[in-house]
């Protein structure tokens, strides 16, 4: 293979710092790749499925970033209001939600 020569010390560095063969780690760098093209494929034409065969809905994304917002700034306005009973819902018996949480949920549903 014909690499850049900053990419062909970058392997000849690597491989010195390993104890690989060159070949080794190139091998084992488009074997990963490949694998993670082909998931990502997978997932796409999933969700292509998904969208065709009516299962979700397609959301505007500007819709969703603003939907996003809005929740942001409700759970910024939750963590700021004193602490309330605990209703075993979350963290200050509010029911917290963070960022990931809610980006996984919307991510899961769609």
């Amino acid at each position: 293979m014909h690499f850049k020569p900053e990419t062909e010390t970058r392997l000849n560095e690597l491989a010195s710092t390993s104890s690989r063969p060159t070949d080794d780690l190139v091998e084992d760098a488009m074997a990963g790749y490949l694998a993670e093209v082909a998931e990502m494929r997978q997932t796409l034409d999933g969700r292509y499925d998904d969208i065709k065969s009516g299962r979700v809905k397609p959301i505007d994304g500007e819709e969703f970033f603003e939907s996003l917002r809005r929740a942001e700034e409700q759970y910024g306005a939750e963590r700021r209001a004193p602490p309330i009973a605990d209703d075993n819902s979350g963290v200050g018996g509010r029911g917290s939600v963070d960022k990931v949480q809610l980006l996984g949920v919307y991510l899961l549903t769609y």
